[in-house]
């Protein structure tokens, strides 16, 4: 069951990282797609006037409207009717006649005349009056090159510099693609199938995520026709929904971000909930047995009549006295790391000798370390370890360190205490060869509660208050605590304290 929540939570959040992530490529495509298609279509618009203009403005650059009675020698058309007369140009351009019928009071509009220019070789209009116009005009009047460098200067002005390509293709008339299409769709018809050919040819296939567009081709007259192809269009659609893009990365960001601190979350919660209840059996535990001892020595003092005896008595009652004071020890342990934790604790500073210290607490300990065969070395370099703090919590941190050494040390223990001074700090050292800890513990064992995990395996009593109370007193202090420990070769606690604190506004 505790393994299988873990994998629920990450799978619900991949799940809903991946469908994040499968929205936006969508709405990424989306946006690319409509940038493609406004490209597209400014850049169709573009060669679309700059081809027609060109084409136009060719056109108009030969023809001249003239009085009716005016006409250019050996041109061939009878006086009396409205005519057009050729512009005389030294350069190489085609002649173009235009014939129009009717009679000689009319007079025909410039606006009229402008519409004429169609893309044929020779055709035949009607206008609103009767006018019959003939258009004749070369195959081709316009350049490759000329088309390329006004369509660059179009696309310039509207914010592209793309590289162009221009192409002309010739096209067969239109009577013969008639012709042809009716023919293919007689035979489709004889083999009894359907097909509808109504496709543009002079509109591309758009392939949407190339990084060339051909655009549509204009057509110069019937034969003819231009078309123009784009390079590098990805890359200017990619800077196109840049805002987008950002965005979605953004979005994206913040949301894994915010879900991997609920897992990291979620995770602790569960190691907290691992540590409570290690702590809740181990304090179970060592709450349980100083109980039992001293129940059983009040009714070994009921039962056995050993108030007859003062010295038997005398004993039972030691033995209840020591087990009542572990459990004052105990408690008042969990109050103290409380208090520090909240930071409502005053440190009464005071000046004392921490050798002195020392001397007592192993002083103090001496039966612990004859009733456990412990061999307690001590050892200091230099002189005058007087410093100021509080005395009672710097006393609980010598008596910790020891009484941590002998709780992780096999039979025998040995252990060994090394104190020495420096201008402005003093060093103790508590050294013992015990069980040692792995690396992976090191920062963990002054964590509140901990315990290096041993199941409900209690062989080393205790609730993982002591190091925590240390680190707290120390940090109180301003001083520091490091160890150093490998498994199968002891630990090395090392606390620096300065001799004068300084005094905090």
């Amino acid at each position: 069951m505790k393994t299988s929540r873990p994998i629920l939570t990450i799978a619900l959040m991949v799940t809903s990282l991946v469908l994040l992530l499968v929205l936006q490529a969508f709405w990424l495509r989306s946006s690319y797609e409509k940038a493609y298609l406004d490209f597209n279509r400014e850049a169709n618009g573009v060669f679309r006037s700059v081809v027609t203009g060109m084409r136009d403005s060719l056109v108009l650059k030969h023809l001249e409207p003239v009085n009716a009675g005016i006409w250019e020698a050996g041109a061939g058309i009878p006086r009396g009717a409205d005519s057009l007369q050729l512009r005389a140009d030294s350069t190489p351009y085609s002649r173009i006649q235009i014939y129009i019928q009717g009679t000689t009071r009319d007079s025909v509009p410039r606006d009229v005349i402008r519409t004429l220019v169609p893309r044929v070789n020779q055709a035949t209009f009607e206008s609103s009056s009767n006018k019959t116009f003939v258009l004749r005009m070369e195959d081709d009047t316009l350049h490759a090159d000329s088309v390329k460098v006004h369509f660059e200067a179009g696309l310039s002005r509207a914010g592209f510099n793309n590289a162009v390509t221009i192409h002309q293709q010739s096209m067969p008339p239109p009577l013969a693609m008639a012709r042809r299409k009716e023919q293919a769709m007689t035979a489709i018809r004889k083999r009894g199938l359907s097909l509808m050919l109504d496709h543009d040819f002079d509109r591309p296939i758009a392939n949407v995520f190339a990084d060339t567009v051909a655009l549509e081709s204009v057509r110069v007259n019937p034969m003819k026709r231009y078309g123009a192809t784009l390079a590098g269009v990805r890359g200017v659609l990619l800077r196109e929904i840049t805002p987008q893009i950002f965005f979605s990365l953004f979005l994206t960001s913040i949301i894994t971000i915010a879900f991997i601190v609920m897992y990291r979350n979620i995770r602790s919660q569960q190691k907290l909930m691992e540590i409570k209840n290690d702590f809740i059996r181990n304090v179970t535990h060592e709450l349980k047995t100083p109980v039992a001892t001293v129940s059983v020595a009040i009714e070994a003092l009921k039962n056995f009549h050993a108030m007859d005896k003062p010295e038997l008595t005398r004993e039972y009652l030691d033995i209840a006295q020591n087990e009542l004071n572990r459990l004052a020890l105990m408690t008042d342990k969990i109050l103290k790391t409380s208090i520090f934790e909240t930071g409502k604790v005053e440190v009464k500073k005071e000046l004392f000798d921490l050798d002195q210290i020392i001397e007592q607490v192993l002083a103090s300990m001496k039966v612990v370390f004859e009733k456990r065969g412990a061999k307690v070395t001590y050892d200091r370099s230099g002189s005058d370890f007087k410093m100021e703090g509080g005395l009672i919590h710097v006393t609980n941190v010598v008596y910790n360190l020891i009484d941590n050494a002998l709780k992780y040390s096999p039979a025998a223990p040995v252990i060994h205490l090394h104190l020495s001074n420096s201008p402005e700090r003093l060093t103790l050292s508590v050294t013992d060869a015990g069980a040692g800890i792995e690396e992976a513990y090191h920062k963990k064992i002054f964590e509140k509660f901990f315990r290096i995990p041993t199941g409900d395996v209690h062989n080393t009593k205790g609730y993982g208050l002591g190091l925590n109370y240390v680190l707290s007193v120390v940090k109180s202090h301003e001083g520091s605590i490091t160890v150093n420990s490998k498994v199968g070769e002891g630990s090395t606690f090392t606390v620096v304290l300065p001799k004068q604190t300084q005094q905090k506004a």
